[in-house]
This record gives C-alpha cells, structure tokens and sequence, in this order.
C-alpha cells in the first residue's frame, strides 16, 4: 500500500512538474495558430499589448536615432536635430496604433512590421522556432525564416501564474529596418 502512495505522489509530481515546465511551449504554440487564423480575441488574451508596445517603441526609436547619428546625408542635415526631436512622439503614436492584436499577427505572419496589401508583398516566411528558457519564469521563442535563411522575430513571454504566460516583448530582428532610410516600415 506504502509503495502505490509513493508511486501515486512521484506520478503526480512528474505531471505537475511537466505542466509547469511545458506550459510555455502550449502558450507559444496557442499564439501561433491564433496568428495563422487571424484570431484576434485569442492574440489579446495572450498578449500584454502595453508591454509590447513600449518594447517596440524602444527599438525603432534606437534604429532611428543610430540612423540620424550615422547617415551621412541626414547628418549633415539642419533639420536632423528637430527630426531627432519628433521621430519619438511619431514612433509612440505610430506603435500605439500598430500594435493590436491584428498587427501582431502581421508580423508573426510576415516577420517584420508591415502595412502592405495583401498580394503587393515578398512571399510569407516560413518559421522555424527555437525555444529557449531565460529563466523560470521567462521564455523566448526565437524564429528564424528558412527560405530567405534570416532570423525573424523573437517573442519573449513571461510567467503570469502556475501555467499562464502572457507575450510581453517582440524583439525584431535587425534587418527588419535595413531597407528604410529613416523610418521602419510601419
């Protein structure tokens, strides 16, 4: 009897242990079909849009001060400093109004941020996914695009309960800019 309570407790352990531990590959598995089926209630259930809006907002204002401080034809430019000066209030109302669950799934779709019609753009990625604890409690999914061999968009998600993780951070990869002189394609 000593040893079926024994037996009963270690099973019940592993299947917590394997619940706590495998829950963030549910999240980001849930995540990814909601991006593919365009459903946008599921998308913000699982997102903390304020969160990744204030992620993103800190990249592209990074790109584009890195883009005023060495484009030769901006610096040199008398109206880089009063661009330098708005470029931040611009990306916050841009972002703020990019980043709903739609937009999310345009770049979980597409790799990068982008507004272009249907049909008008490259052919959509295809993602692999390599998933990496950051710790306990947070955990990336890196996506790398294999048929144009370039890394796409991380997607960091964070513990919010036992088994209930939320996308906090969309990291872009860095030639999700490449092709812009001064502004993201947003």
């Amino acid at each position: 009897m000593r040893k079926t309570i024994i037996a009963i407790a270690a099973c019940m352990l592993l299947a917590i242990a394997g619940l706590y531990l495998g829950s963030p590959y549910w999240a980001a598995y849930t995540l990814e079909q909601a991006a593919k089926n365009g459903d946008a209630d599921t998308i913000d259930m699982l997102a903390d849009m304020p969160q990744i809006r204030e992620g993103l907002k800190s990249q592209i204002s990074a790109v584009l001060a890195a883009k005023l401080n060495t484009d030769p034809d901006i610096k040199g430019n008398p109206f880089a400093a009063l661009g330098a000066l708005i470029a931040p209030a611009l990306v916050g109302k841009v972002i703020d109004a990019y980043v709903t669950p739609d937009g999310i799934a345009r770049i979980l779709k597409n790799g990068k941020p982008t507004t272009q019609a249907p049909g008008t753009a490259a052919p959509a990625p295809h993602f692999t996914a390599q998933n990496e604890y950051l710790g306990l409690d947070r955990f990336r999914v890196r996506l790398h695009d294999t048929a144009a061999d370039r890394a796409g968009p991380s997607l960091v998600f964070e513990r919010r309960g036992f088994v209930t993780w939320k996308l906090i951070r969309i990291e872009l990869p860095a030639d999700a800019f490449a092709n812009t002189p001064a502004t993201p394609d947003i």
